[in-house]
């Protein structure tokens, strides 16, 4: 039933990938926006949302895809794969050139680049596995292959890791050999989705890689606005004092309509934002917690000025109460409602989160 699962995951995922290429080789301009947009950036490089979508497939769609959760786990995998890349060859006395290729296999304590260097590898290697070679060990955040033959195979049975991008040429031979050798139980094996410096992508390969990936829900972006000035003739403003000056009252009088105009507008204003708010979260907004339905309630400049008054250590623990939030509910449907509405307007529900116990 197992193999059946994981068929059933890589039709899917294959689905999603010629769905999400083909989105992206339609897409085209949508016109100049007058704006500034300030993100928050991660430190590594933005991952492929293919190898995404596998992590996500093979996670039985456990979280969503556009939140970018798993390209944190794919960078990891890469840093693995630069520890295994730094492990001697199997075959030293090959004279070959020392290069990293586009597949890498970690066991024991070398590297396997090549089928001939795996068959020797998979001979030299005993039952018993160094604990010490962290590049081949198998861990916690792995999808081990499954096989037919479990329970033949045991924690002291030698692992092997393969690094290999999706749709390498030079990975179904050495998943083939790592298969067979899983089967009869020699080893334990897992495939992480890592690319090397020799791999070449196709375009599809290539969707959602970025300089920087950005993480969605944070940052702000700033709509910029044309601002018109008026010129005032500076010989009619002198012909005006010297008919004489209105008087203090008439000049009170027109401050106080003024002033009275602005209010008005920014009532208008308030009451237009907050009417797009409960628009925006209309049909999930019975699905929320009792905390955000009350803060969606206010108006958006008292949950800014609350949210201004916030310590250091209250901002620190936004992210954590937030997930906590969301994981909280046992209706899925619940939950992809508060990480919607905590995506899109988290500084509203920064302030209520901040009171959660």
């Amino acid at each position: 039933m197992r193999v059946i699962s994981v068929a059933r995951s890589v039709i899917l995922l294959t689905l999603c990938a010629v769905v999400a290429c083909a989105a992206a080789s339609s897409s085209g301009d949508v016109g100049v926006r007058k704006s500034v947009k300030v993100s928050l950036e991660t430190p590594w490089a933005g991952t492929s949302l293919q190898h995404e979508t596998a992590e996500f497939m093979l996670r039985v769609l456990s979280a969503s895809l556009g939140s970018r959760q798993h390209s944190a786990a794919l960078e990891t995998k890469r840093l693995l794969r630069v520890a295994a890349e730094n492990l001697p060859r199997v075959d030293e006395g090959s004279g070959e050139v020392d290069q990293t290729g586009c597949c890498v296999v970690a066991i024991g304590c070398r590297r396997a680049e090549t089928e001939e260097e795996l068959r020797r590898a998979l001979r030299q290697e005993s039952g018993e596995r160094d604990a010490s070679c962290e590049a081949s060990t198998i861990q916690a955040f792995d999808v081990e292959f499954a096989t037919s033959h479990e329970l033949s195979r045991s924690s002291a049975s030698p692992s092997a890791v393969l690094y290999a991008p999706m749709g390498a040429s030079c990975a179904p031979a050495l998943h083939a050999l790592l298969r067979e050798a899983s089967e009869e139980g020699k080893v334990r094996f897992a495939w992480r989705l890592a690319e090397g410096r020799a791999c070449s992508s196709s375009p599809c390969s290539d969707l959602g890689r970025s300089p920087h990936a950005e993480l969605p829900g944070w940052g702000m972006e700033m709509a910029l606005k044309n601002v018109e000035y008026s010129a005032r003739n500076d010989a009619e403003s002198e012909q005006a004092l010297g008919a004489g000056e209105r008087s203090k009252e008439e000049e009170d009088e027109e401050e106080d309509k003024d002033e009275d105009e602005h209010d008005g507008a920014g009532e208008d204003v308030a009451l237009a934002e907050a009417t797009a708010r409960a628009s925006a979260l209309a049909s999930d907004s019975h699905l929320l917690p009792r905390s955000l339905i009350q803060a969606l309630a206010g108006s958006g400049d008292d949950a800014l000025a609350a949210m201004a008054r916030l310590g250091n250590d209250q901002v620190a623990g936004l992210g954590l109460r937030a997930a906590s939030l969301v994981l909280s509910s046992s209706d899925p449907r619940a939950s992809l409602a508060t990480l919607q509405a905590l995506s899109s307007h988290f500084p509203l529900f920064a302030a209520a989160l901040a009171q959660t116990p």
